[in-house]
């Protein structure tokens, strides 16, 4: 993989596999500080799907460099750049772990997507069909009134060209490659790295969140705030917000983005 690089508003620089896709990334992480999620200096942070370090660049940032990050990306080419990314954000702590993380500790097979990391998960069989949910998705919202700004050119396109559109534009970038990853459960990583509070969970892990907290075993109390996309198949938006209410969590919010409305995604966010 041939390495790009890019400056994010905040002037940032990182490496990456492609710009427009650390750009996007870059977006989706101001939604995580939302509905009442605050980090102070001297925090806590646990990266459940790390990608290349933006969120930890965005946390590095807001804790003014004095902050402790566990960050978690099971993607070899982008673990790599990961670790190189995360060099240069001293004086903040961030440990590095080439893995997932999921329900057991073991290997699971994943779907690599080299044109856009972010879309790599642990369900390979499943990409064909997220692919179509997603070019209807964004045909949907793109037909609104009002569109996101990210879909306002393919808004002025003839109906009839945006799906040849989109197909054109979206194939190459769910072309994956088999690639077999370690994962381990949060829990044991809690335990062997002695990690006594976390200020914050964040979990974006493409339909593998529900493993990832069913992974945190007995640790629940440790964790003041949690940020997790959820997939919202067969009943899991409701099985993850009774999980959260039986762990104490005070309040408990559901919100979609703009561009993915009316689709399975969503971010949930836990406070205690």
């Amino acid at each position: 993989m041939k390495p790009s690089y890019v400056t994010f508003p905040d002037q940032r620089q990182m490496e990456c596999p492609s710009r427009e896709e650390a750009l996007a990334v870059y977006d989706d992480c101001q939604a995580y500080f939302q509905q009442g999620v605050q980090l102070q200096p001297g925090a806590t942070v646990i990266d459940g799907g790390a990608h290349i370090g933006v969120f930890a660049g965005r946390v590095a940032t807001l804790c003014q460099g004095h902050v402790t990050i566990y960050a978690f990306e099971p993607m070899p080419a982008i673990a790599a750049m990961l670790r190189r990314n995360v060099s240069g954000m001293v004086p903040a702590t961030i440990h590095v772990y080439e893995c997932g993380l999921g329900s057991q500790n073991g290997t699971l097979e994943f779907a690599y997507h080299p044109e856009t990391p972010m879309l790599s998960s642990a369900f390979p069989e499943e990409t064909a069909a997220e692919y179509v949910k997603l070019r209807e998705t964004l045909i949907r919202n793109a037909s609104q009134p009002n569109p996101p700004s990210r879909l306002k050119p393919l808004r002025v396109m003839p109906e009839f060209l945006r799906r040849w559109v989109l197909d054109q534009t979206l194939r190459p970038h769910f072309k994956y490659d088999h690639v077999l990853c370690p994962v381990r459960r949060l829990a044991d990583v809690i335990t062997e790295a002695t990690i006594p509070m976390v200020d914050l969970l964040k979990v974006n892990v493409e339909k593998s969140e529900e493993a990832v907290l069913t992974g945190l075993g007995d640790h629940w109390a440790i964790i003041q705030q949690a940020v997790i996309e959820v997939h919202d198949i067969n009943g899991r938006l409701q099985r993850i917000k009774t999980m959260l209410r039986e762990q104490a969590f005070g309040t408990i919010r559901v919100t979609q983005s703009d561009i993915m409305k009316g689709s399975e995604v969503y971010l949930v966010y836990a406070l205690r």
